[in-house]
């Protein structure tokens, strides 16, 4: 609690005395005909010494950012803004320090393991991601030859009623079977409140968005119900579902049907491209690890790992003379 209230009493104290954004220097790119290292934007102190932050620090905390945090940070005040995390971070690794994480073996542990990922992750990024390229030829191929994968399902699409009022679905059928259109009682329904379920839709009420077969799975009656009706066609009587804790009370026509159609490459050229590129790798990794691998006469023996041995405590809890010397127990007491 000591150490807490230390900490807690420098950041306090930082905030509001010993921090001192110098106003009289400019932050944005007017100063940068200027040594921007000489220029002191922050200064603070921690447990005695005396530390500063320069507008060159912080030009190159902001450069450090991913290209959408970096625009939030082009002009003055949303770079002084920029200041008050930096150093927070700053007292953060100071205050770490301080504590002895920087040996703690663990830490360091991850630390190195975390090295040796980037290390990997660089050298793949120069054996493998820049050293493979591919044509239009391989990605007209490959679509060629994986046809079936960039297939679009047949959907269907319908003018949908959903109440959670079977009454009030009742009598709006009896409507529509008296002549009412149903886009327009759906319309109506929308108005005062009461559609439900897929045909909400502020641009047109009742019309629903186009169902594969196997997609939407709580709302899978009223999909192959769809499947199973011609265009035009309505529900002659009201429909019940129940979806999740509601019971919904249908009416519906169907509107639409888009059949089975095998999508065009430029529909999916995006995707193809990212499979071609993929299989390039693959194709990549491999003959490089092949390389390596037999440049250094590599050998495995997997048949020298030991199988687990069985728990011996387990055999003790299963053995005979453990049974035995548990009824004896038993029938003493």
């Amino acid at each position: 609690m000591k150490y807490t209230l230390s900490v807690l009493a420098v950041i306090v104290a930082i905030c509001f005395t010993a921090w001192r954004v110098v106003q009289s220097q400019d932050l944005d790119s007017s100063t940068e005909s200027v040594n921007e290292s000489q220029i002191t934007v922050a200064e603070y102190n921690w447990e005695g010494n005396a530390k500063q932050i320069s507008l060159a620090d912080l030009k190159a905390a902001i450069e450090k950012l991913p290209p959408h945090r970096q625009e939030k940070y082009g002009d003055r005040t949303s770079k002084a803004e920029y200041l008050d995390e930096l150093i927070a971070e700053k007292l953060k690794l100071l205050a770490a320090i301080e504590r002895e994480f920087d040996k703690d073996e663990e830490f360091l542990k991850k630390a190195e393991d975390y090295k040796h990922q980037l290390m990997v992750e660089r050298l793949t990024e120069n054996e493998v991601d820049n050293k493979i390229s591919y044509t239009e030829e391989d990605i007209k191929q490959y679509y060629e030859t994986n046809k079936s994968e960039y297939i679009e399902e047949p959907e269907v699409q319908a003018t949908c009623i959903a109440l959670l009022d079977e009454d009030r679905a009742q009598e709006v059928l009896e409507e529509i079977k008296a002549g009412k259109d149903i886009v327009a009682a759906a319309k109506e329904l929308w108005e005062v409140g009461e559609l439900e379920g897929p045909g909400v839709n502020e641009e047109e009420p009742g019309r629903t968005r186009f169902f594969s077969r196997d997609e939407a799975n709580e709302w899978k009656e009223l999909i192959d119900t769809l499947f199973e009706m011609e265009i035009g066609e309505m529900t002659q009587e009201v429909f019940e579902t129940d979806i999740r804790d509601k019971t919904h009370f249908m009416i519906f026509s169907k509107r639409d049907h888009r059949p089975e159609r095998q999508k065009e490459l430029d529909e999916v050229r995006n995707r193809v491209e990212r499979q071609v590129e993929r299989e390039k790798k693959r194709q990549r990794i491999t003959e490089w690890v092949k390389a390596f691998t037999t440049e250094g006469k590599l050998k495995t023996f997997p048949e020298r790992i030991p199988e687990p041995q069985p728990d011996e405590e387990s055999e003790e809890e299963t053995s005979p003379a453990t049974e035995e010397a548990a009824e004896e127990k038993s029938e003493d007491m």
